[in-house]
């Protein structure tokens, strides 16, 4: 390891474990001095602030935002203390790539305050800041989100992670704020964004490290849930405390009074799984190499994002994967090219062991027309592992693939896919897209034009069994 790395990874170990603000100091100067390293500390902000909004479910297969992904480090997974994200959002301000849209960009106002994750079966209204061109992990500033129908999610700068349901509309506000003018909302605020505050027509919601849900009605009622934590609810000069499983509800006079809870009303917005894969299309710019070593980051052979080359283009936005060796170093007599990333499970145990969890896994594959030697074989794979004890690898429970023999027309991107009904036991899911040699080929150039895009991963629930609770 180098010694501006070694540096690196001991100021960033500072700042994390002591809240270190000579170490603050430091690492933005050193970021400055060496904007390579830029990318790996982005890293670990964004991707920690996705899978770290630990709800008890996270819905639907969004693909999720295009966030620069590094190499797999041994940083230890603390939450970053409110300096840490102060520094990450002014220099990712500074180092930041344009935002990477096939249509219309989101309009943005002065520097942006939050990214785009995704969105389910979304319709958005004339006039909104998002449309339905706008790719996830798209930037977005102070704007307004008019959403016809459907379900979104905004990762603020702060940590805060927001699911908005329309017909509604929400206003970002700040980096670690918005105002809700009608509509449902869901957040998950780590203690890192303490103080996220979510407005209302004549109230105002600051959160105190929690999960809270808030609904306004066409009637500008405002309907405020506490699951986890505690927040402060404002209204007419007076103030209310609402804790786990509390609930209140504020009049458009400001009245505001306890309300009996109500277990349906945000349950579309937390019964099913969002955030499955990170940057399934591949908008980012980087080089792959390396065995991912959390969920959330592309990993495995040498393979490089790229833009539209040798005739062909990416299946959807500006880029796309391209496969290069069958190792991380280079040419090889293995004879697949991978590009894995790990799913992130760790919400769901209790239903994988009761047998009602399944995953869809899909690709779009592409190559160029080639000769008689060219690769025309691509995979996809899920593979169920169970949990590991200290010293030992993990138990592999199950695994599907599918594969594919691809046509030689580089115009037409193919669909790829395969299932699984996770084990009892399943502790961890890697999803693998693969293209396969058809001639080995150890040294030299081994693929000569071999692309995937648009990889999904779907998780379905099954309902609970008959005579069981609800969930």
């Amino acid at each position: 390891m180098s010694d501006i790395k070694a540096q690196f990874q001991q100021l960033l170990t500072d700042l994390i474990d002591r809240h270190d603000d000579e170490a603050a100091a430091k690492l933005e100067l050193l970021l400055t001095e060496q904007p390579q390293l830029m990318a790996e500390y982005i890293d670990y902000v964004a991707v920690d602030g996705l899978l770290h909004h630990d709800m008890s479910n996270r819905p639907f297969d969004m693909i999720a935002p295009a966030i620069p992904h590094g190499r797999s480090r041994p940083w230890k997974p603390a939450l970053l203390a409110a300096a840490t994200i102060a520094l990450a959002v002014s220099l990712w301000w500074i180092f930041r790539e344009p935002p990477v849209t096939p249509g219309p960009t989101p309009r943005v106002s002065q520097q942006p305050v939050a990214l785009l994750v995704g969105a389910a079966d979304a319709t958005w209204d004339s006039g909104s800041a998002v449309d339905a061109m706008t790719l996830p992990g798209a930037e977005l500033g102070r704007s307004t989100l008019d959403l016809a129908s459907g379900i979104t999610e905004v990762l603020f700068n702060s940590g805060a992670v927001v699911r908005f349901q329309g017909p509604g509309r929400l206003e970002l506000t700040g980096p670690n704020s918005a105002h809700l003018h009608r509509g449902s909302v869901l957040a998950y605020v780590p203690p890192r964004a303490r103080n996220f505050s979510l407005t209302a027509p004549g109230s105002r919601v600051v959160d105190l490290g929690t999960e809270f849900a808030m609904r306004v009605t066409p009637d500008k009622q405002t309907v405020v849930q506490v699951f986890t934590g505690r927040v402060q609810l404002y209204a007419a000069d007076r103030v209310m405390a609402l804790t786990e499983s509390q609930a209140a509800r504020v009049e458009p006079d400001g009245n505001m009074q306890s309300s009996a809870w109500d277990d349906g009303l945000f349950q579309e917005l937390r019964v099913h799984k969002l955030t499955a894969l990170i940057n399934g299309s591949f908008e980012t710019s980087q080089t792959i190499a390396d065995i991912p070593g959390k969920p959330g980051v592309w990993g495995g052979d040498m393979t490089r994002i790229v833009e539209a080359e040798q005739g062909i283009a990416p299946f959807e936005g500006r880029r796309m994967l391209r496969f290069e060796h069958t190792t991380a170093e280079g040419a090889s007599d293995s004879s697949t090219s991978d590009a894995i990333q790990i799913i992130d499970i760790s919400d769901l145990y209790p239903r994988i062991d009761a047998g009602r969890v399944h995953i869809d896994a899909s690709a779009y594959v592409n190559r160029i027309a080639g000769d008689q030697d060219t690769a025309t074989k691509f995979g996809i794979y899920i593979q169920a592992e169970g949990d590991r004890q200290p010293g030992e690898k993990r138990v592999g429970l199950d695994r599907t693939k599918s594969l594919l023999e691809s046509d030689d027309n580089p115009s037409t991107w193919e669909r790829i896919s395969t299932t699984m009904l996770l084990p009892k036991g399943t502790r961890m899911v890697v999803v693998r897209v693969a293209a396969i040699e058809k001639v080995n080929r150890t040294t030299g150039v081994e693929f000569e034009g071999h692309y995937a895009d648009g990889v999904d991963v779907e998780i379905k629930i099954d309902p609970p069994a008959a005579g069981k609770p609800a969930d």
